[in-house]
């Protein structure tokens, strides 16, 4: 059963919360299962000028402001890139690829921490410090047994003011960094929806970033069927 949602945005100042605003909506329509996705915008012409194809994205903090420059280099054209509040669109030549443009924006993710063997590197490598406290503003919602570790529905919610970011960290994976989420700057709480990738019985980790801080939940999901090639 497939399922399509829509939001009309009359409002102009509304449309830099588009992201936000989506987020929600997103997240209720993953929990119907593992299909694929996509969203598609439309409006101000800056956005998909004819003969153009677009990327929207959320650029991580680091690359947020010299985002033109760094597509433009992986893909050896002319690359314009459109604020859009804190997102950013960007678009190309239609003879260059959307496909193309996709994997420019994603060359822009966190590869250190998805590469890092161990949680403290992972940590580090996207928060730049492993520090963190436990709170009782992040909450995870998942199963407490998973019977296929390949695919485990996990919901991370943060109440908290100034979200910038969210990591989920499965302890004894080979690699533990299994996702993240660039919130845009200011966000006022945060949900995020997933299905992650488990080997064995382990400790989930979920960690928010908000004000500067980096704030956690835990809970332990026992996997009855590893999915990590195991």
């Amino acid at each position: 059963m497939c399922g399509i949602v829509g939001l009309h945005l009359r409002d102009p100042e509304l449309h830099p919360r588009l992201g936000e605003l989506l987020t929600g909506m997103l997240c209720e329509m993953q929990d119907r299962g593992a299909d694929s996705a996509g969203v598609a915008v439309y409006g101000d012409p800056r956005w998909s000028p004819p003969g153009r194809v677009s990327v929207s994205f959320v650029p991580p903090a680091r690359v947020s402001t010299r985002a033109q420059g760094l597509l433009a280099g992986l893909l050896g054209t002319d690359v314009v890139v459109v604020p859009a509040g804190q997102t950013l669109v960007a678009h190309v030549d239609a003879a260059v690829g959307v496909e193309a443009l996709r994997t420019a924006v994603a060359a822009t993710w966190p590869e250190a921490a998805f590469k890092a063997k161990s949680e403290a590197d992972a940590l580090n490598a996207f928060f730049g410090s492993a520090d963190a406290q436990d709170s009782g503003d992040v909450t995870l919602k998942a199963p407490l047994q998973a019977e296929n570790g390949a695919v485990v529905p996990i919901k991370v919610m943060a109440s908290l003011a100034d979200v910038e970011a969210i990591a989920v960290v499965v302890a004894k994976n080979p690699s533990p960094f299994v996702t993240s989420l660039q919130m845009v700057a200011g966000s006022a709480g945060g949900m995020f929806s997933a299905r992650i990738k488990m080997g064995q019985t382990s400790a989930v980790n979920c960690y928010v970033k908000a004000g500067g801080k980096v704030y956690k939940t835990s809970q332990e999901i026992k996997v009855t069927v590893g999915g990590c090639g195991g």
